[in-house]
């Protein structure tokens, strides 16, 4: 069986992992669990990931207010496999702790 591999999170990222969880509480009234979206809906009463628009949207707005490049953050977006792949909330545990 393949071990699975660790990446330390830059605290940028934990910080901004913590902070969306914060908001997906608010929202919906329980912690995420292993299948719902980090980057949701807001408008949605169920969590609802946000569309790949709203993602590229995102993306492009964090990129500029680190002083990158839109059409550089565009064209680094375009080169990623699958980024909805990256909007569930990391497990470390594959989801044993998590309770509706």
């Amino acid at each position: 069986m393949k071990t699975p591999r660790t990446l330390k999170m830059p605290p940028q990222v934990e910080v901004g992992l913590k902070q969306q969880r914060e908001k997906f509480k608010a929202k919906f009234g329980r912690d995420p669990g292993p299948d719902d979206p980090v980057f949701f809906d807001p408008d949605c009463d169920t969590p609802t990931p946000i569309t790949p628009d709203q993602f590229l949207n995102l993306f492009v707005k964090a990129a500029k207010s680190a002083g990158i490049d839109e059409d550089k953050a565009r064209q680094f977006f375009e080169q990623l496999p699958n980024p909805a792949n990256a909007n569930r909330f990391p497990n470390t545990d594959e989801g044993e702790n998590y309770q509706r």
